[in-house]
C-alpha cells in the first residue's frame, strides 16, 4: 500500500473555542428537503459559513494568514487555503480543469491566492489591473474563447445539493435536548421557575456555550468585507479561517487555511461528513478532495452519509488511510505526492524574485500549467499592483521578527538576509505615498549599520572635545 507521509498541527481562530462539534448521526429516512424547525438559528449561521464567500476568493486570503502567523514567514514552504491547494493537486486527475492563482515569494515560503478573471479582467465596471488586462486580452484571450472566464450560473441540481448540505450539517449538530423544541410545556416552565434543575440549567448553559462556539466559528470565517479598505492593502492581520493547520506533507511545510466542518463523538472523537447521493458514483476528484481534506486536517475518519432524493439511508465510517482505495474512486497516492513535490520545484525555481507578483496559469485545453511575471508589465507605475504594500509589509515582518528573535551574533550572521527583506521593501514602497512604512523600513535599515557593541559617546561628539580641538589647532 502506498502511504504518502503526512502529519498537522492544528490552530483554532479564536483560541477558546472547542475544536470539534459534537455529532448527531441521523436516523434512517431522515428527510433532508425539509426545513429543521428546532434549530433555525443554527441553519442560519451554519449556512452563512458554508457559503465561503469571501475566503476562497480573496485575493489577500494567504497575506491574511502569514499576517495572522508571522513567525511561518521564512520557516515554510506554502502558505495558501486548503481550497487552492487541492485544486492544484488534482490537475492530472482532471484534464480541463483551469487555474488561475496569483503567487509570491517572500524567503523560503510561496504564497497562493486565487485570481478570479471574470470578477478582476473582465468586468467592465472594473478599473483596477488594467495593465494586467491589456496582457490578458493581447496574449490569453488569442488562444482561449473568453466564454471559459464567464461565471456559469448554478442549476437547480446544484441549488438543491447545497440546500441539502446545510440542513444535514445543521441536523448534525448534537443539541441538548432543552434547544430541540420551539415550545416548552407550562407546566414544566412553571416547575422550573418554583425549583430550577440543576440538570436544566446545566443544559441551558451548554446550548448557550454551543450556539456561541458556532457563532466564533462563523465570525472568524466571515467578518471580512471584500470591498473594505482593509481588504485592499492586506494588512487584517486576523485569518479569514475558521482554523490555521501546520501540514506537513513529504518534505514540504505548508501553513494552510481551512474550513472544513469537523464533528465527532465518544466513538468517533474527530470525522469530516460528507452527504452523498446513492444514485451518483463516487469519482477520483471527490475521493482526492475527501483524503485531502482529512490530511490536511489530521481528522483520521470520514462520515459519509448516503441519500436517495433527500431521505437518509445510511452511513459508513471510511479511514482516511483507505480514501484512495475506495471503488470508484481509487486514486495513487505516489502520484498525489509526486505533483505537490514537482509544484513546489516548479514554483521555487521559476517564482525568484522576492516582491515580484507572479501568475500561475493553465487553460482549460492547456496540457501545462504557465507562471508568469507580472511586476514586469506594470514597472512604469509600481502603484497600480495593489499587491505593492501587502508584498512590502510582510518584507518588513519578516526582517522585524529576525532582529527580534536573534542576538548579537546571530543578528550579524544573518544580517545580509534582513539588509536584503528591507532593500526589496524599501524599493517597492513610494516614500510620498507610504511615509510611515517607508521610514520604518528605513530606520531598521540604518540601525543594522551601527554596532550593538558600540556606545553613545562612540558616535557623538561632545561640544568640550571639539573646543580643546580647536585650540590645539591655534596654538
Amino acid at each position: 500500500m502506498d502511504e504518502s507521509a503526512s502529519s498537522s498541527l492544528v490552530s483554532i481562530n479564536p483560541p477558546e473555542t472547542v475544536p470539534y462539534i459534537k455529532c448527531n448521526f441521523l436516523d434512517k429516512d431522515t428527510d433532508l428537503n425539509e426545513n429543521p424547525v428546532w434549530n433555525n438559528e443554527i441553519a442560519l449561521l451554519l449556512s452563512y459559513w458554508l457559503q465561503q464567500r469571501a475566503n476562497h476568493d480573496d485575493i489577500f486570503g494567504s497575506f491574511r494568514s502569514a499576517n495572522a502567523h508571522t513567525d511561518s514567514l521564512g520557516e515554510v514552504d506554502v502558505i495558501s487555503d486548503a481550497e487552492h491547494i487541492k485544486k492544484l493537486l488534482k490537475v492530472p486527475f482532471n484534464k480541463h480543469s483551469q487555474i488561475s492563482m496569483i503567487v509570491h515569494r517572500l524567503g523560503r515560503t510561496i504564497l497562493l491566492d486565487e485570481f478570479d478573471v471574470h470578477s478582476h479582467l473582465l468586468r467592465l465596471e472594473k478599473n483596477e489591473w488594467t495593465w494586467f488586462r491589456d496582457f490578458f486580452l493581447d496574449t490569453i484571450l488569442r488562444n482561449i474563447s473568453v466564454k471559459h472566464f464567464y461565471k456559469k450560473n448554478k442549476t437547480r441540481d446544484e441549488l438543491v445539493r447545497k440546500d441539502r448540505l446545510v440542513k444535514f450539517l445543521c441536523q448534525s449538530v448534537e443539541l441538548p435536548q432543552l434547544t430541540r423544541s420551539n415550545s416548552n410545556n407550562t407546566t414544566d416552565e412553571s416547575q422550573s421557575a418554583e425549583a430550577p434543575s440543576t440538570n436544566n440549567e446545566s443544559t441551558t448553559t451548554t446550548a448557550a456555550a454551543l450556539l456561541q462556539q458556532i457563532k466564533d466559528l462563523v465570525n472568524a470565517s466571515n467578518n471580512l468585507e471584500d470591498d473594505n479598505d482593509e481588504n485592499q492593502n492586506g494588512n487584517c492581520t486576523s485569518s479569514p479561517f475558521q482554523r490555521t493547520v501546520n501540514w506537513t506533507f513529504e518534505n514540504m511545510k505548508m501553513l494552510i487555511g481551512s474550513d472544513l466542518p469537523i464533528f465527532g463523538d465518544e466513538q468517533h472523537p474527530a470525522v469530516s461528513l460528507r452527504l452523498r447521493d446513492m444514485n451518483k458514483p463516487i469519482n477520483v476528484l471527490t475521493g482526492i478532495d475527501c483524503w485531502l481534506d482529512n490530511l490536511m486536517c489530521n481528522v483520521p475518519e470520514l462520515a459519509m452519509c448516503y441519500h436517495v432524493d433527500g431521505i437518509v439511508q445510511s452511513y459508513e465510517i471510511i479511514k482516511t488511510e483507505d480514501i484512495p482505495y475506495r471503488e470508484g474512486c481509487q486514486f495513487p497516492p505516489g502520484v498525489v505526492r509526486d505533483l505537490a513535490t514537482n509544484l513546489l520545484s516548479f514554483l521555487k525555481a521559476n517564482a525568484t524574485k522576492e516582491g515580484h507578483t507572479y501568475w500561475l496559469f493553465k487553460g482549460p485545453d492547456d496540457d501545462i500549467v504557465k507562471l508568469y511575471d507580472l511586476t514586469s508589465l506594470c514597472e512604469t507605475d509600481r502603484d497600480d499592483n495593489p499587491y505593492t504594500l501587502p508584498v512590502a509589509t510582510l518584507l518588513y515582518k519578516m526582517a522585524h521578527n529576525m532582529v527580534l528573535k536573534s542576538d548579537y551574533e546571530t543578528r550579524l550572521k544573518e544580517s545580509g538576509t534582513i539588509r536584503t527583506l528591507l532593500k526589496h521593501c524599501l524599493d517597492m514602497l513610494d516614500p510620498e505615498k507610504f511615509p510611515e512604512y517607508y521610514c520604518a523600513a528605513a530606520y531598521m535599515m540604518s540601525d543594522l549599520f551601527i554596532d550593538d557593541n558600540i556606545t553613545e559617546r562612540d558616535w557623538t561628539y561632545d561640544e568640550n572635545d571639539l573646543t580643546d580641538s580647536e585650540s590645539s589647532k591655534d596654538t
